[in-house]
């Protein structure tokens, strides 16, 4: 299998390559010693949970010798953020508001890439609400 190693810092970053993916393991130097060696995920609840998700289930699929399921987690994360967009659009939210409550940040940010961003996703949310949940779920 393929496969390469970052070292930086205190840390190590495993990246292997699978059939139809790619898997990053991280943990601190000398994690990652001679041998089998003990793995598990760590999930933080301070970012998305559905790209980590994804990952759980590539490293799940590795970890029992099987097929790594599709990735569906970035469409399916850009879903779950427009409608979190239209939810507040929905509660009266400005969009400096959408965009340092959902994204963090600094307002508008450098190059305005946040204003940006929230930009992109207002039409986006709009067609999701309109085309309501059985045509969201058809997207993903």
């Amino acid at each position: 299998m393929r496969h390469r190693v970052v070292r930086t810092g205190d840390r190590c970053h495993i990246l292997l390559h699978l059939l139809r993916a790619t898997l990053q393991l991280e943990g601190l130097a000398g994690a990652f010693g001679d041998g089998p060696q003990p793995v598990s995920a760590l999930i933080d609840h301070g970012r998305f949970l559905e790209p980590q998700f994804e990952s759980v289930r590539r490293l799940d699929a590795f970890l029992r010798g099987r097929e790594p399921p599709p990735d569906v987690g970035t469409r399916f994360g850009r879903l779950v953020e427009a409608l979190r967009v239209g939810d507040a659009i929905a509660a009266g939210a400005s969009q400096r508001e959408i965009g340092l409550g959902i994204y963090g940040g600094e307002w508008p940010g450098d190059g305005e890439h946040l204003k940006s961003r929230v930009r992109r996703m207002v039409p986006l949310a709009a067609e999701l609400i309109r085309i309501g949940p059985r045509g969201v779920l058809g997207r993903i």
